[in-house]
């Protein structure tokens, strides 16, 4: 179930999280963000917001502060805390699994400093791909010669398809994934961009032990590596070898 190494990763995001049980307090989250300002100085507070709609039709708005977005100061990195949930996550370029788990690690353990090891109730690996094709290769050509997860049509229907969204739930050995392929708006001149969204977790009888968590992250990233072979071909797979 191993993956290949790209020399030029579609990777555009990866994001490691753990969700939790126990909500942190706010002195937990004012806590936790001095603890990880000196590393990720630009902090954005997060606000969850509910609209309601009065018999007469208005609409009014309530936003409460759910905790903090947190990036490093070259913008590719950051730490997510609110509440329940506790994340890392790193922008392009991706400099592999190795350094990014590592990175997760460390995150994870300045975390337990402040707020203890709580129950998990998620674990969960999250990679999002941008696919860069070019178009005259696109021209009269089935885009299933690129990529295996999408949309496919009767002939009888339309030999051809436009711009598309679709999404799946499904299990690899008992890892939960949800992945997502989308058209996107090109990021590159003469090129049609695909979105390749990966989110492989686990939800039940998760082990509270430090190691056992780390065995989790590395089964999420083989799975993770496992749906991405799967879902593209070897004519797209050359472009980032």
């Amino acid at each position: 179930m191993n993956g290949h190494t790209y020399r030029n990763p579609p990777i555009v995001e990866a994001v490691f999280e753990v969700q939790f049980s126990e909500p942190l307090s706010g002195r937990d989250l004012d806590r936790l963000r001095e603890r990880f300002i000196n590393r990720y100085p630009k902090v954005d507070q997060q606000y969850q917001v509910d609209v309601e709609i009065n018999p007469d039709g208005r609409a009014t708005t309530k936003a409460a502060p759910i905790g903090f977005r947190m990036t490093s100061s070259n913008a590719l990195d950051t730490v997510t805390l609110q509440h329940q949930r506790f994340g890392t996550s790193r922008m392009a370029p991706y400099e592999g699994w190795e350094k990014f788990v590592s990175t997760v690690s460390a995150n994870y353990d300045e975390f337990t400093k402040i707020a203890g090891r709580r129950t998990l109730t998620r674990i969960a690996s999250r990679y999002i791909n941008r696919l860069d094709i070019p178009t005259e290769e696109l021209e009269g050509v089935d885009v299933l010669q690129f990529l295996r997860f999408g949309v496919a049509m009767p002939d009888e229907m339309s030999k051809s398809i436009g711009p598309f969204s679709v999404a799946a739930n499904f299990s690899v050995d008992e890892v939960k994934v949800l992945a997502q392929c989308a058209v996107i708006a090109p990021a590159l001149l003469n090129h049609l961009s695909f979105l390749f969204d990966i989110d492989a977790f686990i939800d039940k009888d998760i082990s509270p032990h430090k190691d056992a968590i780390w065995a989790v992250a590395e089964r999420l990233h083989q799975v993770k590596n496992h749906v991405f072979e799967a879902g593209i071909t070897d004519r797209l797979r050359e472009r980032f070898k």
